[in-house]
């Protein structure tokens, strides 16, 4: 896996407990792509700088191959990151 820091959107369920689960990913690198996360494998949390950071690593299905990747969730600024692809 390549490590970047791609700005991301995505569809997640946030549930009564505060777990989050991510759905769908849109995000930008040689145009749009958009990507249906298939099964989450791990999650994790993070601490940079006193930022808490949720950490997920994610399976998709593109074009009939499994895409491994990892997003980040930087809970202060609420903003998804694609890190790893």
């Amino acid at each position: 896996m390549k490590k970047t820091m791609i700005p991301a959107e995505v569809i997640a369920h946030f549930d009564t407990k505060g777990i989050i689960t991510p759905y769908r990913i849109k995000y930008e690198k040689e145009g749009i792509q958009i990507m249906q996360i298939s099964r989450i494998l791990k999650r994790g949390v993070n601490t940079f700088g006193g930022n808490t950071v949720e950490v997920y690593d994610c399976v998709a299905m593109k074009e009939d191959c499994e895409i491994c990747f990892a997003l980040n969730f930087e809970k202060k600024l609420s903003r998804w990151f694609l890190t790893k692809i």
